[in-house]
């Protein structure tokens, strides 16, 4: 639950006669979204993939040419950063930490 009373007991939620569960987060287009007084997101899991997918490209490919390199990082480590980000408000702080 999103909101400045978020300690508040809230009544149960019902969908199609199933009983939903109230979460402290969710994952939704591989990005994880924490409830508290604002929906925030984690972009924790989004930068470990980055840095694996580098790490494994740059040590398979060692002795291969610069561009070569530079190109498949922008192929496959790039858009693991960029995936939905149009479809978020990153802060500042965020930016700066990722």
């Amino acid at each position: 639950m999103v909101s400045k009373n978020q300690h508040k007991p809230i009544a149960q939620l019902t969908l199609g006669g199933m009983t939903l569960e109230w979460v402290t987060n969710f994952k939704y287009l591989g990005l994880v979204f924490n409830s508290g007084h604002s929906l925030h997101f984690d972009s924790s899991c989004v930068t470990r993939k980055y840095y694996g997918s580098c790490n494994s490209i740059l040590g398979h490919c060692k002795y291969a040419d610069e561009c070569v390199r530079l190109c498949l990082v922008k192929s496959f480590c790039v858009p693991l950063l960029t995936y939905c980000i149009g479809a978020v408000d990153v802060c500042d702080q965020q930016v700066k930490r990722t």
